[in-house]
């Protein structure tokens, strides 16, 4: 009998100990709130100051890659324009000639 009363008495030491470490955690982030408000300000200014060195490097990263695929493609470009001029010369059609009739 006397091990049931000592176990509910641990367990009610357990709960007020719970609900005060509770309350103290709600207390200390009601405090911190206005530090971590202003911490998540100053990133979003850090990031806008950033952004324009962001914007930068994109575009040099984008120059870099189209001047690669540029050397890439040069030693294919008299092939493709072979390739385009084909298809242009035979896609063209006389002017009076409707597409899909033969004509007599």
């Amino acid at each position: 009998m006397e091990l049931l009363v000592i176990g509910v008495v641990v367990l009610a030491l357990l709960a007020v100990f719970g609900l005060a470490a509770a309350l103290i955690s709600f207390v200390v982030w009601l405090v911190l709130l206005p530090l971590q408000l202003m911490a998540i300000l100053f990133k979003f200014l850090g990031f806008l100051v950033a952004l324009p060195f962001i914007v930068i490097g994109g575009v040099l990263a984008i120059a870099a890659v189209s001047l690669g695929a540029m050397f890439l493609f040069a030693p294919l470009m008299p092939l493709i324009l072979i390739g385009v001029g084909l298809f242009w010369l035979l896609r063209r059609r006389p002017s009076g000639q409707a597409v899909g009739h033969p004509t007599t």
